[in-house]
């Protein structure tokens, strides 16, 4: 015979259920930003170490000891410099160096540099010095550097032993990318890696011990969110290049990113995919122009959502074209808080071929999302910053790597540029 129906419970409410995944999803990332045990106890031991060489230096003592310094190229944004910084100190750490930086700005550009220590603070305690410049005050003295550029060691980053092929007691690394899938396929340095590394998050987990915001910083931004990003509000950050100039199929630099409304429109399908409700999510957008600003604050007001920009608490100037604005200390601090203030959101929309875009992902562990100049979407797959020069041939020795195929299209538009030059006459004219 027939039983009647049991009774059920009322079904759980679609934005409820949304908004307890959403803070699942948080939770997840923070468990996969956790660092590895074998890291926590290598980067405890290297800051020992590193404290010590630096008194001895101090006190006159000659250490006996390799350096390897991060120099960061004049007019670099701080998106190419990150994933350089970070790769210099990954090779510091597998080859027993101590890693220093020397950070410094193009006067021109920028008319009031912003020193590593008015930016980062790194260390479990924020008390290490990275600075070079701030080691040779005090009348230290190292031994001369030999300078390593990444893009012209690539092959020997992916296959020697560092230690016997740079032997050298100081070296200066050059690289405005992210190097560390060739060290990942170096067979000399893969199963540490792997060890350090297990699910791959390295820049993200190092980004913890290299990059804390310096002091003052870390205020603005602890203010910034209080007010304007509370925990209970679901964050989609993005980021709008909007003057990042791209090559066509001729070579030519003409493209440029689509309009602003098309990142609008994407990250508020995220939102609707998510199922969070309206009054419960934040649009937090960066961009370099007043324009774009503009549209914002009209594409979002006229449909009742809230958006917020770092002007609304601190003082920013924007400029028309596509280095923003650089003029200040306080403009290149903030352009710091704002890449941090997007590697907190809860998921992102971003630049495609944008560095600034890659690194704050990067930071935060956040699988993004890239608007790309033909007006296309890119879910990106995997949260590390781009290897743009796999693209140019330089991940031949990475091929194996699972992430690699990320990397090999992360950045098509340099590929294209230099097989166009590759099909130049000498007359400048395609073949």
């Amino acid at each position: 015979r027939l039983e009647p129906p049991a009774e059920t419970e009322e079904p759980e409410d679609a934005a409820d259920l949304s908004l307890k995944i959403f803070d699942l999803s948080r939770q997840i990332r923070a468990a996969q930003a956790a660092l590895p045990t074998e890291l926590l106890l290598a980067l405890k031991a290297y800051q020992v170490r590193h404290e010590k060489v630096l008194q001895d230096l101090a006190a006159g003592r000659i250490a006996d000891e390799k350096f390897l310094v991060y120099t960061a190229g004049l007019d670099d944004g701080y998106g190419n410099r990150l994933p350089g910084l970070v790769t210099g100190f990954v090779w510091a750490l597998l080859t027993n160096r101590i890693f220093l930086t020397e950070w410094r700005d193009d006067k021109t550009l920028m008319p009031e540099p912003a020193p590593f220590g008015k930016l980062f603070a790194p260390g479990f305690d924020n008390a290490l010095e990275f600075d070079l410049d701030v080691i040779l005050k005090n009348g230290t003295k190292l031994p001369r550097g030999t300078v390593v550029r990444g893009r012209e060691v690539w092959e020997q980053m992916s296959e020697d032993d560092l230690e016997e092929k740079f032997s050298e007691p100081l070296i200066k690394f050059y690289s405005d990318d992210w190097l560390y899938p060739l060290l990942a396929a170096n067979p000399h340095y893969a199963d540490a890696l792997r060890t350090l590394f297990p699910h791959g998050r390295a820049f993200n987990q190092l980004g913890s011990f290299l990059l804390p915001l310096a002091r003052d910083l870390q205020d603005k931004l602890d203010d910034f969110r209080d007010i304007l990003l509370p925990p209970e509000k679901y964050v989609i950050g993005l980021h709008l290049r909007l003057q990042k100039v791209m090559p066509d199929d001729q070579g030519r630099k003409t493209i440029k990113a689509p309009p602003p409304e098309l990142f609008f429109e994407t990250a508020r399908l995220q939102q609707l995919a998510a199922g969070i409700p309206n009054n419960s999510t934040v649009y937090y957008v960066a961009t370099e122009t007043q324009n774009a600003v503009e549209a914002a604050r009209t594409w979002f007001g006229e449909r009742g959502l809230q958006v917020v920009f770092l002007d609304d608490r601190i003082k920013v100037k924007r400029k028309e074209h596509r280095d923003a604005e650089r003029g200040s200390l306080e403009a290149l601090q903030n352009a710091i808080v704002e890449l941090k203030l997007l590697s907190l959101a809860d998921s992102m929309i971003g630049t495609f071929a944008s560095s600034y875009s890659y690194v704050s992902s990067s930071w935060g562990n956040i699988i993004p999302t890239y608007i790309m100049p033909d007006g296309r979407y890119w879910h990106a797959g995997i949260s590390e910053p781009c290897f743009r020069h796999a693209s140019r041939g330089h991940a031949a020795k990475a091929m194996h790597l699972p992430d690699i195929a990320y990397h090999t299209a992360c950045s098509v538009s340099t590929h294209r540029v230099d097989v166009v030059k590759a099909e130049r006459g000498k007359d400048g004219r395609l073949k």
